[in-house]
This record gives C-alpha cells, sequence and structure tokens, in this order.
C-alpha cells in the first residue's frame, strides 16, 4: 500500500511540475519588456540579411512617434505607437510576434507604411514592451486587443476612418482569429505574414521540432494555459475564423519558413479561397518574407490595401 501511494504520489508531483515547466516555457513573459531590440536567430537562413535587418531596425527606432494607450478587455493597460500620416489615408493596426517588438518585427513594412502616408499603429502586444500583463496566449486573448485598438481609432479618430489590420507571426495569427467577429465596416482589409494555423498546430509542431514528442506534452500544454494562464488553448483556430470573415485577406509566407509551415498558410487560403489571396515567397524563411524581395513585397502590399479601398 505505501508503495502505491508512493507512486501516486510521485506521479501526480511529475504532473505538477510537467505543468509548470509547459507554463513557463509557453506562455509566461515577464513584463514589461520582453526581448531583445536586435534579437536575429543564430541560423544559416539569416545570416545574409543580418547586418540589413539590424540597420532597419536602428532607422526605425529613430522614427518620431506618438506614445499612446488603451485598457484591454479584461482590464490590462495596452500601449502602442502612433506614427501620424495623412488625414486622408487609413489606419493600419500592426501585431508583432511572440515574445518580440513591433519595432523589430516591423522595421520593413513599417517604414514603407508610413512613406505612403498611412496612420500606422503598433502596439505592444499584451505581457510584452510595455504592455501589461504576464500571460502569451497565442491569439486567444490577443484578438480581442485587435477590437481595442480598432475602437481606439474609432473613438479618437473618427467610424469612419477606415483601418488594416496587419500582422506577422503570432501578430498574423492574431488578426486572423479577429477576423471571426463582427467588425466594424471601417475594417476594409487584413494582412498576415506567415501565421499560424491555430495555437494547438504551432505548439505541437514546436514540441515535435524539440524532440518533446506532441502526444506527451501537448495535453501538459493545453492544462497549463488553463490552470496557470486561464484561458482555452483550444477557444479560437484561424482556420475556422476566416471561414466566417466578411473583409478581404492577404497572406503572405515564406517557403522555407521552418517555425511556422508554409502548409499553414494553404490551409488558411483553402478555408476561404474567395477571401483570401496568398502570395509565398520562395527560399524566405520566417518572418523575413520582405527581405527577400523587399519590390515585390511592397507592390503586393500596395495593390492589396488599394483594392481594399475601391
Amino acid at each position: 500500500m505505501n508503495c502505491i501511494l508512493i507512486i501516486i504520489i510521485l506521479l501526480v508531483l511529475a504532473v505538477i511540475l510537467i505543468t509548470v515547466y509547459s507554463y513557463y516555457e509557453c506562455f509566461r513573459s515577464p513584463a514589461p519588456t520582453q526581448g531583445n531590440l536586435y534579437r536575429i536567430p543564430n541560423s544559416e537562413q539569416y545570416d545574409p540579411y543580418r547586418q540589413r535587418i539590424t540597420k532597419l531596425i536602428t532607422d526605425f527606432s529613430q522614427v518620431e512617434y506618438i506614445p499612446i494607450g488603451t485598457v484591454s478587455y479584461d482590464g490590462l493597460k495596452l500601449y502602442g505607437r502612433f506614427y501620424k500620416g495623412r488625414e486622408d489615408m487609413p489606419f493600419v493596426i500592426g501585431f508583432h510576434g511572440y515574445r518580440s517588438m513591433a519595432v523589430h518585427d516591423y522595421c520593413g513594412e513599417g517604414p514603407h507604411l508610413i512613406e505612403q502616408g498611412y496612420n500606422l499603429i503598433l502596439p505592444d502586444q499584451r505581457a510584452c514592451g510595455d504592455s501589461e500583463g504576464h500571460v502569451i496566449s497565442f491569439g486567444i486573448n490577443e484578438r480581442y486587443d485587435c477590437l481595442a485598438w480598432i475602437n481606439y481609432v474609432k473613438e479618437n479618430f473618427g467610424s469612419d476612418r477606415k483601418i488594416f489590420l496587419s500582422g506577422i507571426s503570432m501578430g498574423a495569427a492574431t488578426v486572423l482569429m479577429a477576423a471571426g467577429f463582427d467588425l466594424p465596416d471601417n475594417v476594409v482589409g487584413i494582412m498576415a505574414d506567415c501565421g499560424f494555423t491555430s495555437p494547438k498546430d504551432i505548439l505541437k509542431k514546436v514540441a515535435d521540432d524539440r524532440k518533446k514528442p506532441s502526444w506527451i506534452m501537448y495535453p501538459f500544454i493545453r492544462l497549463a494555459a488553463k490552470v496557470f494562464g486561464h484561458f482555452n488553448l483550444e477557444a479560437c483556430s484561424a482556420v475556422d475564423t476566416v471561414k466566417k470573415t466578411r473583409v478581404p485577406i492577404l497572406i503572405a509566407h515564406g517557403e522555407d519558413d521552418r517555425f511556422v509551415p508554409h502548409y499553414m498558410s494553404t490551409e488558411l487560403q483553402e478555408a476561404n479561397p474567395l477571401m483570401i489571396k496568398r502570395e509565398s515567397y520562395p527560399g524566405a524563411a520566417h518572418a523575413i518574407s520582405f527581405m527577400t524581395d523587399e519590390e515585390r513585397y511592397k507592390k503586393m502590399t500596395e495593390d492589396f490595401m488599394r483594392e481594399c479601398q475601391k
């Protein structure tokens, strides 16, 4: 009897320890700051672009902006940068990726949008940068933050100002999940660069990549989200939300993305081919399609945004 009790206690302790580990590994983010602005993956995929990315980040960091803020549905103070454009131009609200920073992720496309005269808002996602919070939920809670920033634009600049939602990596999944809401009519387009199909899909893929079999780890990851993160990891899927969107969507994805697989973009487009346009970038790694073919990327977004405003 004592041996059985000891085994049960050890099993319970193992479950607790693995669940706590999963929480800190996947979801916990130490606010108020997160990450290194110049953090670039140490990989042969990024080496040819390292110097250029670093310069773009430095240059973008020096562009003048107005600090702004709003409040999330669950009471977190969210902060962002507002790059003021022309009065007659739409707003673009751009969401950065997992444990990243807006100036880092938008160092290429951000200045391009500003040059065109767009009013650019780059929020710090919850639990990142200066925004409050400690839990990153892979778009589950962040999709509601999209609504908060849309309301910010409506309340401060008028409900008739056209808005584009934009996102990179987890930010892309976030805006794709927000596409499932009944968005205001002034949200005219969504641009998603290398977004994943669902939090479940990407977490299982990363676990397998790290030699931690997803069939073992995922139940603990989901439990960690529920118990410590206080959210349901399977509450939303981008594949499901894009099926019912009324807003045109542009998806860009590098074909050699080894973090968020390129096939996920294919699945997203196939979920609603009438509303989703997809462009692939041969040889491009995760989140650097802009770097691999800047002129094509700029033309892609320009054409899409022009079409959405007709």
